[in-house]
């Protein structure tokens, strides 16, 4: 019975060592790629957060041109849209 156990445990240790080992290798990938994927996405949020800002110069500009447009539809007889 003794001798039994221990083949059990040898054989059992080997697997449990190449199952752990197989885990941590997939788990460095895994990490590899999540970190890959961290960068990628954090600069593409960076670019798009700067791009999402308001130009207010732009804003006016065209409430000016708009306003420009309703008063020369105005002055012309002409209903403003």
């Amino acid at each position: 019975r003794s001798r039994f156990f221990k083949t059990y445990m040898d054989e059992s240790t080997k697997f449990d060592v190449d199952m752990v080992e197989n885990w941590r290798d997939g788990l460095d990938m895994l990490l590899v790629f999540a970190a890959l994927f961290s960068a990628v996405v954090t600069t593409f949020v960076v670019q798009t957060c700067q791009s999402l800002r308001v130009d207010y110069a732009q804003v006016t500009a065209t409430l000016i041109l708009r306003l420009i447009d309703v008063e020369v539809a105005i002055s012309q007889g002409v209903p403003a849209d």
